[in-house]
């Protein structure tokens, strides 16, 4: 009788337990739904529309819930005509601190908007729309917030993403546990590389036990988990060619976009027949989008910066000529270029196309690694990037590399190279590899190259003190009396008033100080002259004069670049190198 007892009153608990998570469901990731929402397809057209008319559709045809940063907006200023802000009476979610939502016609003015979005995600209708105002938007606190570019920026997130399977595996005894300083090296150079804190950003990354740690606004954790996705797949694709070179194609290289996109970079490989005479450039979008069957789009805001506008005629003839040949001989007419962004062939200006570059990943682990049949393929050691990133930097759009002050730049890590580049750019990089590859499979297996050995040691100069810039005459002070200090101006410790802290100035470093620290951090097992006599560090004046192997230097220069040792920001410090053979 005990035991029925307990069951039946086990059964009534149960019971109640579920009655009560009737009433008290879960709580929602009303951000995740959101976010569920923009990834979804949509197709929609708007014709003569305003700006607020078109976000109050979106938002309550998908049921998204919108509020509009009002604060951020009107302290930036608008740079249309007429006010961003009409009645905003009627407010349908409180204010969040000093955002205001509003469900009110005239709310947010803008350019009319005549547009048709075909199959693509609902995100990258917001992105278009919004931006001819000079807005964007984020998701935070349970809504979708309109603001602007600079308050997105301002908004940090915190992600996780799992890299394990793409942590390198130590390669001597003083390396322990899953090694991801080169992915993180890679992400911090290639994605929003003024962002991090470890250049004075506000951004963060860190690892454990495998795991990312990233505080980052929303635009990069975007690209950063598109980035994740093209290297994990560049670098299968790599290992799984060996040393045989992988098939690629321009509309095939890994980038992480959606497959939307890959359908844009697929159709501009086709032929296609071009006939515009005399044609607005109103009617060329429209024209090109049903040409190729992708979403073809202006960015009015850089057509206009070049004196481009819906009446601006263009004349263009082509038969079976690739879209991207003919695209980029018809917009050379007006200075202008396209680019693939918000799932749209985009037709932008060139300046505009530098600020939107694309991120890709190439296999190369046949271009990089050694060759010698003992060697293993996964031992990073063995990968020789920088001759290929030298070549690459110096033959393609040479001005447009980080090294040399350019907004592009390019890294190598685990038989994947990742570059940051324009369309252009990316065609350019993708024929010089097709090239070189053809090359060297035409090479007699008697010519091999010489062998990349690890344990070689380079001899390299770096510069680490500048000449002491010539001190500014400082204005004469005004006489004060002791007695009597101003009361504007009190008197304080020297601690008081600074304004943060102290950076190095240029010729704060000296070489001899530095020369100790590197031995001090850097594989301090290794300058040891009794074991390894080859191994040299030394100060000259202003340099530092250090033969080491290729691991220890890539260590000495980013000691160097959080040290802000003058002219190490891109490695600029290095003079001169050159090979002295192995221990």
């Amino acid at each position: 009788m005990a035991c029925i007892a307990m069951l039946l009153m086990a059964t009534t608990l149960v019971a109640e337990d579920a009655k009560d998570s009737a009433k008290n469901p879960p709580p929602v990731d009303t951000e995740a739904a959101i976010r569920e929402k923009l990834n979804a397809k949509v197709t929609v057209e708007f014709i003569d529309t305003t700006l607020h008319e078109v976000v109050n559709q979106l938002g309550a045809e998908h049921d998204i819930p919108i509020v509009i940063d009002q604060l951020a907006i009107q302290e930036s200023g608008a740079r249309f005509s007429g006010s961003i802000f009409g009645d905003t009476s009627k407010v349908f979610r409180n204010p969040i601190g000093g955002i205001a939502a509003s469900k009110t016609a005239g709310v947010l003015r803008g350019p009319l908007i005549t547009d048709a979005f075909r199959d693509i995600s609902l995100a990258s209708v917001f992105r278009r729309v919004l931006r001819p105002a000079e807005l964007t938007f984020v998701v935070e606190k349970g809504v979708l917030v309109i603001t602007t570019p600079d308050a997105a920026e301002s908004r940090l997130g915190l992600q996780t993403y799992d890299v394990a399977d793409l942590a390198g595996r130590p390669v001597d005894d003083t390396e322990f546990g899953v090694q991801t300083d080169g992915l993180i090296e890679m992400i911090t150079e290639l994605i929003q590389p003024e962002n991090w804190d470890a250049v004075g950003g506000r951004g963060s990354i860190e690892t454990f036990r495998g795991v990312l740690t990233v505080s980052q606004t929303q635009p990069c954790q975007q690209t950063l988990a598109g980035f994740l996705k093209a290297f994990r797949a560049a670098r299968t694709a790599a290992y799984a060619s060996g040393l045989a070179a992988p098939a690629l194609s321009f509309a095939t290289v890994f980038n992480g976009h959606p497959e939307s996109e890959a359908k844009i970079y697929a159709a501009l490989e086709k032929p296609v027949d071009i006939n515009f005479v005399v044609t607005p450039f109103a009617e060329i979008a429209y024209a090109l989008s049903d040409l190729a069957e992708v979403n073809v789009a202006f960015d009015s805001k850089a057509l206009a910066e070049t004196g481009v506008d819906s009446e601006t005629l263009v004349a263009f003839q082509a038969e079976q000529l690739p879209l991207k040949y003919a695209l980029a001989l018809l917009l050379r007419q007006r200075q202008l270029t396209f680019a693939v962004y918000d799932e749209s062939l985009m037709i932008t200006s060139r300046d505009a196309a530098e600020e939107n570059l694309l991120l890709r990943c190439y296999p190369v682990l046949d271009l990089v690694a050694d060759a010698r049949p003992l060697t293993d393929l996964h031992d990073t050691r063995f990968h020789d990037y920088q001759s290929l990133i030298d070549l690459i930097s110096s033959s393609i759009a040479p001005d447009s590399w980080d090294a040399v002050g350019g907004p592009s730049s390019l890294e190598g890590h685990d038989g994947v190279l990742a570059v940051s580049q324009t369309l252009e750019g990316h065609e350019n990089v993708l024929a010089l590899l097709a090239k070189l590859r053809a090359e060297l499979k035409r090479r007699p297996p008697g010519n091999a190259p010489p062998v990349f050995d690890p344990r070689a040691l380079t001899l390299e100069v770096y510069r680490v003190r500048y000449p002491k810039p010539e001190p500014k005459p400082k204005p004469a002070a005004a006489k004060q009396s002791r007695a009597e200090p101003s009361a504007a101006s009190p008197t304080l410790p020297q601690t008081y008033v600074s304004s943060g802290p102290p950076r190095a100035s240029l010729e704060s470093y000296d070489p001899a100080e530095l020369r100790q620290i590197v031995i001090e951090l850097i594989a301090p097992e290794s300058w040891d002259a009794k074991n390894n006599k080859r191994v040299y560090i030394r100060a000259v004046s202003d340099r530092l004069l250090i033969r080491q192997t290729p691991a220890v230097h890539r260590k000495i220069r980013a000691l160097f670049e959080k040290l802000d040792v003058p002219g190490f920001a891109n490695h600029g410090g290095i003079y001169c190198s050159g090979v002295f053979g192995g221990r």
